[in-house]
């Protein structure tokens, strides 16, 4: 029987499913590092572009945003940088696998 409490990791999908996802995220994860090591990958599918909104802070998110950490790390090493509300910050997100 499976338990509708979200805090019952076991009871939301059987056993066999959970099995099947994970599987499926580890071959997905490995077919992703293949093609991007073997250069089927272009690095600009790889970029991303957010926007500053002045008076936002780390502390306004929950989780800290890639381009809130980048705009706080060029603020410690160029403290007299001034941002525009609505700039827009590009970043490349890059992975590391560390295989088990």
């Amino acid at each position: 029987m499976y338990s509708n409490d979200p805090n019952d990791i076991e009871g939301i999908i059987s056993p066999q499913l959970r099995k099947q996802n994970i599987y499926d995220v580890v071959s997905y994860t490995k077919e992703a590092i293949r093609n991007f090591l073997s250069g089927n990958v272009d690095v600009g599918d790889l970029i991303m572009t957010k926007g500053l909104w002045l008076g936002t802070e780390a502390e306004n998110y929950k989780v800290k945003q890639a381009h809130i950490e980048l705009i706080e790390r060029i603020r410690k090493r160029e403290p007299y940088k001034e941002f525009q509300s609505g700039q827009r910050f590009s970043f490349l997100f890059f992975f590391f696998f560390f295989p088990s």
